[in-house]
Formats: C-alpha cells, structure tokens, sequence
C-alpha cells in the first residue's frame, strides 16, 4: 500500500475535471490488468483533503531481502530476468513506463515467482503532471539524460535489478567527478559475469536501448536460461 499526497491543483485554465478525479479515472482503467508478474492493483481510495491511498498486491518477501539467494546463480537470474520482462512487455503494450523497477518493489512469491509491484504511479498521475512530488525515485535514471520516465529508462533500471541479482546486493552508478566514466564502470561491473549474462546486462545498460531491441539481443523465447 502506498499513499500520495493531495494531487495538485490544476491551473486557471484547466476543465472543471480535478486532478483527482483524473487520478481515479487512470487508476480504474489501469486497475483490470493481470499478470502472472504483475500485483494486482486492489483499490484507490479517497480520504481527506483529497489524499489518496493506493492499495496492491502484497507480499511478505521482496526481492532485496533475498538477493544472496540469486547470486553466481546463472540459471535463477535468467528466470528472473525473463519474469520481469514478460512484466515490463505487459505494461509497455498498455502505455505504462515510470515503473520504479527496482529488488525492493518486486514481491518474491514461492517457487521463486515474482511480480513487480510499484508500476502505477506514474501512468495513473500522468507521469507525474497530476502530483506535486517526484513519481519515480532519479537513483533510478540512466545517466545520460534520458526521459527517467520512458520504457529505455525501465530498461535501465531492469539492468541494474540483473547486477543486483548477479551479485547478491545492489550496484549504483557512481556519477561525482571523481569517478571513472560510466562505460568502465559497466565493464568493470560485467568482467566477471559469464560471458551471456554480461552482454545482457551491458545491453541493458546501454542507456538507449528499448524493450524490444533488448529481447532481441537476449535472443530467447521465453526459456529460463543463460
């Protein structure tokens, strides 16, 4: 469950429809959509002063507390890796980027099923417009400029869950002047990954790379593996 502070006002101009109501409306034609990777969204409900509540799937587990579990793991990170894209192709065909896709929103369920929890904000805030605070976490952004809110941003972010997941505990791109630059960083990062798992998670990295060119590039059908 998580809360949102009171949309923002809309401008002068704007129709007598409130940001609220616009809120609602996005939740409720989003609200339907089932996935075996993908909380169901339950409820978006209406307090005080206009302050809303949204309420989804829940799990015990998430994927941060159980990182170790998938380190070295070849073979549980292409499970994973494979579940979260089925997820991401899901939300993209509906419009939805900004997801937030990170190991502390994705629930763990048993048989090393998973479902990424924390995508809706953003499409049902209208990226962002509708609110007066930040809809998706920048720690998440690519580093060259890219719209944080893009399906190539989601791509991004599903390469840093993969190194999360390769090395049993979450990797951050260093950007203070002192640092190496971000292509030595990634190679450094991916040196001692095997040879299939590095390009996939180069090719994540890559900053302008979309949901379907990387598909393309893991080059599998749906198969768990690596």
């Amino acid at each position: 469950m998580s809360e949102m502070a009171s949309p923002a006002p809309p401008a002068p101009s704007a129709s007598h429809t409130t940001p609220t109501l616009v809120v609602l409306s996005r939740f409720h034609s989003l609200a339907p959509l089932r996935h075996p990777h993908l909380a169901a969204l339950l409820s978006l409900a209406r307090g005080r002063h206009e302050r809303l509540t949204l309420v989804s799937e829940y799990a015990t587990s998430t994927l941060d507390g159980c990182l170790e579990a998938y380190a070295g793991d070849a073979a549980k990170c292409a499970c994973a890796c494979v579940q979260l894209i089925d997820a991401l192709a899901c939300l993209e065909a509906r419009g939805v980027a900004g997801i937030n896709l990170a190991p502390r929103a994705v629930l763990t369920l048993g048989d090393s099923v998973l479902k990424i929890a924390d995508y809706a904000m953003a499409h049902i805030t209208d990226n962002g417009a509708l609110v007066d605070f930040d809809v998706v976490d920048p720690r998440l952004a690519p580093p060259e400029g890219l719209d944080v809110i893009s399906p190539k941003a989601d791509v991004w972010a599903l390469g840093l869950v993969l190194a999360a997941l390769w090395l049993g505990t979450e990797w951050q791109l260093s950007l203070s002047d002192e640092a190496e630059p971000v292509e030595a960083q990634i190679a450094t990062l991916i040196e001692p990954m095997p040879p299939l798992m590095a390009s996939f998670v180069a090719l994540a990295l890559a900053v302008d790379v979309d949901l379907v060119e990387f598909r393309l590039g893991l080059g599998t059908s749906g198969q768990c593996r690596i």
